[in-house]
C-alpha cells in the first residue's frame, strides 16, 4: 500500500506538470513519472532510461497496474471533495488542474 508522504509527493509531481506513466520502477515499485524529457522514479530517484516505448533501467520496468489505479482514483475523489469548499480561486485551478491530469492518466 501506498503511503501518505509517497502519495503526496505524486501528487506535487503531479501539479508541477509531471506525468505519471503505465509502469513502475523495478526498485520500489513506485510510479515512473516524465518531465522534461526525464523518466524517473521520484521516490528512490532512479532515471529511467526510454527507448521505443519500452521503459528500461538495465532491466524492463513492468508495465502491471500494482493497484496504484486504485489510489490514483480515491485521490480524485478526495480532491472533487475538496473542490466543493475551496474558495480560493488559485487553489481552485490547481485541484482542477490536477483532477485533469489524474483523468489523462486513467
Amino acid at each position: 500500500m501506498v503511503e501518505d508522504s509517497s502519495i503526496k509527493k505524486m501528487a506535487e509531481y503531479l501539479l508541477s506538470g509531471a506525468t505519471m506513466l503505465a509502469y513502475h520502477c523495478p526498485n520500489c515499485s513506485f510510479p515512473i513519472f516524465r518531465q522534461n524529457n526525464k523518466t524517473f522514479c521520484p521516490e528512490c530517484g532512479e532515471v529511467v532510461i526510454v527507448k521505443e516505448g519500452e521503459e528500461k533501467k538495465k532491466k524492463t520496468v513492468e508495465s502491471n497496474d500494482s493497484g496504484y489505479s486504485e489510489v490514483i482514483i480515491s485521490k480524485r475523489g478526495e480532491l472533487m471533495e475538496r473542490l466543493k469548499t475551496e474558495k480560493d480561486i488559485r487553489i481552485i485551478n490547481e485541484i482542477l488542474d490536477a483532477i485533469r491530469k489524474i483523468n489523462e492518466l486513467l
